[in-house]
This record gives C-alpha cells, sequence and structure tokens, in this order.
C-alpha cells in the first residue's frame, strides 16, 4: 500500500491511500487503515484500480497500466 500525506498551509491534513494491484478500499486491510487515520482526524482519499471492485461494473474498456494516465483502448 502506498500512502501519500499532503499539508495545506491551514494544518488540515490529506492523506491518499493507494492499495496494491488486485486490492481495493474494501478490502479489510484498507478500511483499517482508513478508520484509523480518520479516527486521528485525517481526511482519507482511496484511489482503486480498474476492475479492483467486483460489484462496480466498467463503463469502459480499459486496461490499467502504470506507465500512463491515459486509459489503453
Amino acid at each position: 500500500m502506498n500512502v501519500v500525506i499532503s499539508c495545506v498551509l491551514s494544518g488540515d491534513f490529506t492523506i491518499v491511500i493507494c492499495p496494491g494491484i488486485g486490492n481495493s478500499c474494501e478490502d479489510k486491510y484498507t478500511r483499517t487503515m482508513i478508520d484509523y487515520a480518520q479516527k486521528n482526524g485525517y481526511r482519507v482519499a482511496c484511489m482503486n484500480h480498474l476492475g479492483a471492485i467486483r460489484t462496480m461494473k466498467l463503463t469502459a474498456p480499459r486496461i490499467f497500466t502504470y506507465g500512463t494516465v491515459i486509459p489503453i483502448l
């Protein structure tokens, strides 16, 4: 899991969590981290990989690549 912490001048902190490939915000270890961070006053964003949540239908035929931000069609 990659975690990025950003700070705005006001001292307001946001943690961005990027679960490993094949994992999502619905996995137990990710939910535990999110819960812990929120209880300690952090705002949390979790970035899921395309297709990581099996119950969420994809709307475009795309695959995930680390080398670009543009989806391959």
